[in-house]
């Protein structure tokens, strides 16, 4: 996700879930100032920007029943909001896939980390980072996963090779290149998902 991409996505967040929110009389959390709740909102805002509409107007529904607050008066903290992203993306594997994950994924980023086999490194650099904190990833993270992953993929490349060939494969080799194999296929589910998703 470019910058104006990533700008677009914030301020529909604002426009879609903070806006109609405040609209209806709800205040900032009671536990922070105006320039802790201006701070929240843009965070949130960047963590969010890459969810489509409808998965806006769902956390905005969500949010719009359960206001936050001693009195029910208030909008729904950061973490709160987070987590209800958290808990409603689609699991994969027994996973759970962000949003953001999701739009990589079905990226021409995606198609060449599934392409490449540097796929499970991007997936795991993904789960690394906390929820809050996911940004679309650049040059030089990519330039780095794709470092981290360079003798994985070497071994299960040269793995492959000898599969093809009839060799016979050490059972080290052999567990490597399966658990190697589910990860990728993880990805290319997400990928899938992803991409349904959008068409739907």
């Amino acid at each position: 996700m470019d910058a104006a991409t990533q700008a677009k996505g914030e301020a529909r967040v604002m426009a879609l879930l903070f806006d109609p929110l405040e609209g209806l009389g709800l205040g900032r959390p009671t536990t922070t100032t105006m320039a802790g709740y201006e701070k929240i909102k843009h965070m949130v805002c960047g963590c969010l920007a890459a969810l489509s509409e409808a998965q806006l107007n769902e956390i905005r529904e969500w949010a719009q029943a359960r206001p936050g607050g001693p009195q029910k008066d208030r909008v729904p903290n950061g973490q709160v909001l987070l987590q209800r992203v958290k808990d409603t993306t689609r699991p994969t594997g027994g996973k759970s896939v962000s949003p953001l994950m999701q739009e990589v994924f079905a990226n021409q980023l995606g198609a060449d980390a599934i392409r490449d086999g540097w796929a499970p490194e991007l997936m795991k650099w993904f789960r690394a980072v906390p929820l809050g904190e996911r940004k679309w990833p650049g040059g030089f993270t990519v330039s780095n996963i794709k470092k981290d992953a360079y003798h994985a993929v070497r071994r299960q490349q040269d793995t492959q090779m000898r599969i093809d060939r009839g060799d016979v494969i050490s059972a080290e080799d052999q567990a490597f290149y399966d658990r190697r194999e589910v990860a990728m296929q993880e990805c290319r589910d997400v990928r899938q998902a992803a991409n349904e998703g959008a068409a739907a």
